[in-house]
Formats: structure tokens, sequence, C-alpha cells
């Protein structure tokens, strides 16, 4: 059985919104600070045994991103709605999956965070978990924004 995925009529909002979707979930799944501090701790330990595996995975995760990039791009469609198309019900259980990878990212952050506080300041891990949750709690909910994010989302 043979699936084929017809471009909206539409297509350059629904590339767009697709394309930018993308490359927003893709870059923050690799510059948080608990993947660049494991990253640096692990690549310090073991040297060229780490260094290696890094640098061949950027490589992979290039051209998967980009040959998915490319599929999203002309089917101007999402990733679920591209996965149920293939095989009905896939798209419940990708959305599924990236959301606990999006949580278990998080968690991996927030603590990157803390130890980059730890390493900069030399406050206990424990406090140092609760500024970037404190801080971020406080942008996410706040009705009045500091000058200084409404200066940078202007940009």
């Amino acid at each position: 059985m043979t699936t084929t995925v017809t471009p909206h009529t539409n297509t350059s909002s629904w590339q767009n919104k697709a394309i930018i979707s993308v490359a927003f979930l893709m870059a923050m799944t690799s510059v948080g600070p608990g993947f660049l501090t494991q990253t640096a701790v692990f690549t310090n330990i073991y040297k060229i045994d780490m260094a290696f595996p890094v640098f061949a995975s950027m490589f992979i995760t290039f051209a998967i991103v980009m040959n998915l990039w490319r599929i999203v791009g002309v089917s101007g469609l999402r990733i679920q709605d591209i996965a149920n198309k293939i095989a009905p019900g896939a798209g419940y259980f990708i959305g599924i999956l990236l959301a606990l990878g999006a949580v278990a990212f998080n968690f991996g952050n927030v603590s990157g965070a803390a130890l980059g506080l730890n390493v900069l300041t030399g406050i206990d891990t424990t406090w140092g978990l609760y500024l970037p949750v404190l801080s971020a709690v406080y942008y996410l909910w706040s009705t009045t924004p500091p000058s200084a994010w409404i200066r940078w989302r202007a940009t």
C-alpha cells in the first residue's frame, strides 16, 4: 500500500510554520546546559574516545534533520500528521514520545543550569536549581516582562 502526501494550496504559510517548528525543536534539543555540560564533562574524562562519537553523531543528526526538514517543508504538514498518513495512529505515538522527550530534556537542562551555577558561583546545586526555575516561572507568568526581555523580543 502506497500513501501519497499532497501539499496544501497555501504552501508559503504552512511551509514556514512547519520549517520553523522543526528548526525550533531541533535547536532546543541540542543547546541546553544539560547537554552541553555532560558532553564537556565526558569529553574531558574520556578524551578522543568520547570526542569522536560526539563528532560523528553531529553528522548523523544533521543528515536526519535535513531529511526531516525536506519532508516537512515539501508536504506542509506537521510530523505527526505525516506519520498518521503513513501508519494510522503512529502520529499520536510520535507525539507522546516527543512530549516525554521534551520533559526529559528539560530535566537535563535544569540540572545543567544548576551545575553551571555551581561552577560559576560555587553555590550548592540544590539551590542552583531554584534560580533557573524561578526565573522561568517569572518570565512565563509575568504580565509585564522586564524591559530587557522586551528589547530582546523586538530584535
